[in-house]
């Protein structure tokens, strides 16, 4: 499955391997480089004459990291859809992230730890089949 389908789109399966590896470390990748790279603050005016991107960007820090976070959870919708069809479930399980921590465990525990159904289903073929016979 290419990068595009991966996040852009709901259809198909994701194994839990793929939804960590491409997604919950990509995640914490691009946060990290985003806090190292952008400087939390406007910067003083000396530092702002040499350095005006970051200048730039720090005068927005708050604005540049909730574009990122709303970016990466549209993201998280489609592939932790994909992982719900992966373990044979509809898309709408997601909603239990709404239910105050109980919802978050049990979409973290199901999403991040339990193997999917291990032959097709009507999401689709098993990604770890075809995974293993290409």
């Amino acid at each position: 499955m290419s990068w595009g389908q991966f996040f852009f789109s709901p259809y198909g399966r994701v194994r839990r391997r793929d939804y960590w590896l491409r997604c919950v470390l990509v995640f914490f990748a691009v946060m990290l480089l985003a806090l190292v790279l952008l400087p939390p603050a406007p910067l003083p005016p000396p530092f702002a004459q040499e350095h005006p991107i970051a200048a730039f960007l720090g005068q927005y820090f708050p604005e540049v990291m909730l574009g990122i976070i709303l970016l990466f959870n549209v993201l998280f919708v489609f592939v932790g859809i994909k992982r719900c069809h992966d373990l044979n479930l509809s898309g709408w399980f997601l909603l239990l992230y709404f239910i105050p921590w109980i919802g978050n465990l049990i979409i973290f525990v199901m999403l991040g730890f339990i193997a999917g159904t291990p032959s097709p289903n009507r999401f689709g073929p098993d990604p770890k089949q075809r995974a293993e016979t290409a």
